[in-house]
């Protein structure tokens, strides 16, 4: 099982990220491939780089400094679905599930987001796993919210109920997996 992804996915790796993940991944055999910083374009790129591995489930969240690099939503579509197509061209079986690019001061509204959602909803081999509902509330604004560190990175606490919502997701496609094997 591997995640992809961005800073959101690289705090998994950090001292305040690492006990949501010790609790609920690492008896999974995870690994967690993500650059703070990176577009999703830059995780195109990083896929490429990998040593051949074939892992069973791919946990995708990337997308939130799309907006900080002036990417439209369409471009982080379109990039999404090259991930997608890597994922499935070169890890054959691999079970995805894409959690939409999270709110952030950049696009509040998640129109990002929601956008993946629609747009990936019915593809073959994906599953969406959103996390919208954790964080937005239109009568609180995002940025002024007390579940981000600094208006985009996600709290330990909030990073848990993020772990608790995908964990459950997780383990049912392994044992998918595995079933099919």
């Amino acid at each position: 099982m591997i995640f992809l992804g961005d800073s959101i996915t690289a705090f998994l790796a950090t001292a305040e990220g690492r006990p949501a993940f010790n609790r609920h991944y690492a008896n999974l055999n995870a690994g967690i491939v993500a650059v703070s910083g990176d577009a999703s374009v830059n995780t195109l790129w990083l896929l490429n780089t990998l040593p051949k591995i074939t892992p069973k489930v791919v946990i995708l969240l990337t997308g939130a400094n799309d907006t900080r690099c002036n990417l439209s939503p369409a471009t982080t579509a379109a990039n999404t679905g090259k991930i997608i197509s890597f994922v499935q061209a070169n890890w054959q079986g691999a079970r995805i599930l894409l959690i939409p690019t999270l709110p952030r001061d950049s696009d509040p509204e998640a129109v990002t987001g929601a956008g993946l959602e629609r747009r990936f909803a019915h593809t073959p081999g994906v599953k969406i796993v959103s996390m919208r509902d954790l964080f937005y509330n239109a009568t609180r604004p995002l940025g002024l919210r007390d579940d981000v560190r600094d208006r985009v990175h996600p709290t330990a606490e909030k990073q848990e109920a993020m772990a608790a919502r995908l964990g459950p997701v997780i383990e049912r496609e392994l044992r998918q997996s595995s079933a099919s094997d």
